[in-house]
């Protein structure tokens, strides 16, 4: 695997994160992503030791809970979002469990929960958005 990647500067104000859940790629691979519920995008791709090292860099400017909890949360479900409060009676898939549908991203694509891995494995190599392996939610096809 390559070096982990910081892929925006969102974290550095200071100020609390909201929106930002570490999902993993697929049960069998030690690869996550944190993603911003804001930007729609990735804001960090790693591994496990990586994610956990990342937040706890920056903890105290997101969730409550431990770096260690949340990424254990996405080893059990795909995702370390929790249920809303907010929203007592949503029973459908957290956002990014292995059971979701997929992601919004830049706020004009679709990325398939099923292809995280290899947006990933490409993200990382190219350090770049690979726009090639998402769907143009703006087509009529």
């Amino acid at each position: 695997m390559t070096a982990p990647i910081y892929l925006h500067l969102l974290r550095k104000s200071g100020r609390p994160v909201m929106g930002m859940y570490v999902i993993k790629a697929a049960p069998d691979r030690d690869l996550y992503m944190e993603w911003d519920t804001r930007v729609d995008a990735p804001t960090f791709i790693g591994t496990r030791a990586e994610v956990v090292a990342y937040l706890e860099q920056v903890t105290g400017r997101g969730p409550s809970d431990t770096p260690e909890a949340r990424v254990r949360r996405a080893d059990e479900t795909g995702t370390s979002a929790k249920p809303s409060p907010w929203a007592p009676g949503y029973t459908g898939p957290l956002e990014g469990a292995w059971d979701d549908t997929g992601f919004i991203v830049e706020g004009q694509m679709w990325l398939p929960r099923d292809r995280i891995a290899k947006f990933l494995d490409t993200y990382l190599r190219t350090e770049q958005m690979p726009y090639a392996l998402l769907d143009d939610l703006r087509s009529d096809s």
